[in-house]
């Protein structure tokens, strides 16, 4: 159990996140663009795409749907870490009731999170960041740690969010209702004797022999709380060849770096060798099967060939473009590969 000197440093930097005042500058800015859930406030000088903004709305709207979030609007700052670091004691971004800010689009999805979950009220950071790592739009990888040993690790930044992420993903898969409630019934102060008798009394078993049966049987690799949602290229004539228009004021393209990016899906039914093709943008490949272990990663301009399994898989186009263009992307067996064809 931390000492009172831990648990005063940990209420110090929890109490600078969430109880600054409504006056702060990064809440009075004004919006650049408003979603469905989002209002987005841009500084100069960063470089943001219209894909970034309706994927961050997409986003909140379906945390919001998930954990019962009241009817709310979350306000995110896009600026640079010079400009984050004067209001948030770590990292890239920080949370406000009424607000955040940050530096990059994956830290809006996980302060967006942080704000949403308002209504639930403070907890230990384990259930605090688990949440909000676990609706983040990507798989998550069990780590080492023992999640009794992780509540421990909350102090001095040493708690590993994504393996707080996948722990409470884990939960939230079995039994949401439960998983939110230990969230609101475990207080932010609470010691760790304290937050080990709430989770007991919520889940029924001890985190102990709960972390056990984790550590054991859980999946490595635990899909996004979202999958099922990515538009699935169609299989024409033997390949998926498309072009896909990359324009940075288009709702499906995003800012990498300096760069424009887009992604699709394509659904191999044959495992087997298959030519890949990217011309005017780089090309990337990822696995997205569940059991084929750590996620395939590959990248090329122009041709090459890979031995993919059957399942789901993401294009990654990258390009380094300030005006619209168009990629042409062809993934298609060879012929060692004797295709069944997609339904």
């Amino acid at each position: 159990m931390p000492g009172p000197f831990v648990r005063a440093w940990i209420s110090l930097v929890l109490a600078a996140m969430a109880c600054q005042g409504s006056g702060i500058p990064y809440l009075d800015v004004e919006p650049d663009w408003s979603g469905e859930i989002m209002d987005v406030a841009i500084a100069d000088g960063m470089h943001v795409c219209e894909g970034d903004l309706v994927a961050l709305d997409v986003h909140a709207a379906f945390v919001a749907d998930a954990i019962g979030s009241p009817d709310r609007r979350v306000l995110y700052y896009w600026t640079n870490f010079e400009e984050v670091r004067h209001y948030c004691p770590i990292g890239a971004g920080c949370a406000h009731p009424e607000g955040a800010i940050g530096t990059s689009y994956s830290t809006g999805l996980h302060e967006a999170a942080h704000v949403l979950a308002g209504h639930l009220g403070r907890s230990r950071p384990l259930w605090e960041e688990g949440l909000a790592e676990a609706f983040m739009p990507s798989p998550a990888y069990k780590g080492n740690h023992h999640p009794a040993a992780m509540l421990g690790q909350e102090a001095l930044g040493g708690l590993s969010y994504p393996q707080a992420g996948h722990f409470f993903r884990w939960l939230w898969l079995d039994e949401p209702e439960r998983a939110l409630d230990l969230y609101a019934e475990t207080g932010m102060l609470d010691d760790d004797a304290r937050a080990l008798a709430i989770f007991e009394r919520v889940m029924g078993e001890s985190l102990v022999d709960v972390g056990d049966v984790y550590l054991a049987g859980a999946p490595r690799e635990l899909p996004s709380l979202r999958n099922g949602e990515e538009s699935v290229l169609a299989w024409t004539d033997g390949e998926w060849r498309h072009t896909l228009e990359m324009d940075c004021d288009r709702p499906d393209t995003q800012a990498y770096g300096e760069w424009v990016m887009r992604t699709a899906f394509i659904d191999i039914e044959t495992p087997g060798q298959y030519e890949v093709m990217s011309f005017d943008a780089r090309f990337e490949i990822r696995s997205l099967n569940r059991t084929a272990g750590a996620a395939l990663h590959w990248r090329t301009i122009g041709v090459g060939r890979l031995d993919l399994d059957a399942g789901r898989y993401q294009i990654v186009l990258q390009a380094e473009a300030s005006e619209s263009i168009e990629a042409v992307v062809v993934v298609r067996p060879t012929l060692l590969t004797q295709p069944t064809l997609p339904d």
